[in-house]
């Protein structure tokens, strides 16, 4: 998910919880103090894609810290959070300080964690930050338990694809019955063009699956340099296994430039 289209997310689901819209103008000045919340965040967020590590980090650092307008749901100041703190992490290796890094990452968790993008984000942050402090067998357990969140993200992504290629069948065939019905086929042999899948759909499933097989190359790459652990040999097969799986669904359902 791209910054822009994320931040765009969040503050529609503000405002929802907010209550915001025209039918009560009492509910204006949490929702105005919702967005501009929401807005000094994507500041912070500009500045940690554009400045320096230092300047990210003192940036992200006080987004942090400003407070969180009282009508924002659990669950969205979490996951504001859980972003800003991965950036946070991703700034502190930037400037190399693993053990910050570290640290902002386990703040993160702390939050809650949930098959979701934003936890996936704080464990592969983690698991660099151990790598960088030499904690080898525990950057490849947080590289794959960000493997397994993008894993189950993937699979939930391919079922719906396959439930929207369903559905389509389902309407064609009941478009064609309809349509016998009004006037005869001009060719009755000829089969309809099936819908194919969506190219937003087939990106995103590509983008979980590059994601998958990135972090299953970095618990293998420390299996590599590791080989006396049994248990790091272990996940990098296992996540082998789902890059390889990922690989042959996303090829499946999406084919063309999708398949790899």
């Amino acid at each position: 998910m791209t910054r822009a289209l994320h931040m765009r997310w969040l503050v529609l689901a503000v405002c929802v919880a907010s209550a915001c819209g025209p039918s009560e103008p009492a509910a204006e000045p949490p929702v105005r103090d919702a967005e501009a919340w929401l807005e000094a965040v994507e500041r912070a967020h500009v500045t940690a894609d554009t400045e320096p590590a230092s300047q990210a980090s003192a940036a992200l650092s006080m987004a942090l810290a400003t407070p969180v307008p009282r009508d924002v749901l659990a669950m969205h100041r979490r996951v504001v959070h859980q972003d800003l703190l991965f950036r946070l992490a991703r700034a502190e290796l930037d400037g190399g300080r693993p053990a910050d890094a570290l640290a902002a990452t386990e703040r993160g968790l702390a939050l809650g964690q949930q098959p979701d993008v934003f936890t996936a984000n704080l464990q592969l942050a983690r698991g660099e930050a151990l790598e960088a402090l030499g904690r080898a067998a525990e950057a490849a357990s947080a590289y794959f338990e960000a493997l397994e969140i993008n894993r189950k993200i993937l699979h939930h992504v391919l079922d719906a694809l396959h439930s929207d290629l369903d559905s389509y069948e389902a309407r064609i065939g009941a478009l064609r019955l309809e349509l016998d019905g009004v006037v005869p086929a001009r060719q009755p042999g000829e089969p309809l063009a099936d819908a194919p899948p969506t190219s937003e759909s087939c990106d995103r499933a590509a983008e979980l699956r590059d994601r998958i097989c990135d972090l299953s190359q970095r618990i293998c790459d420390i299996a590599t340099r590791d080989p006396s652990s049994a248990d790091v040999a272990l996940k990098c097969q296992r996540a082998d296994d789902a890059c390889q799986d990922a690989r042959r669904r996303v090829s499946s359902a999406c084919g063309g430039r999708w398949a790899r």
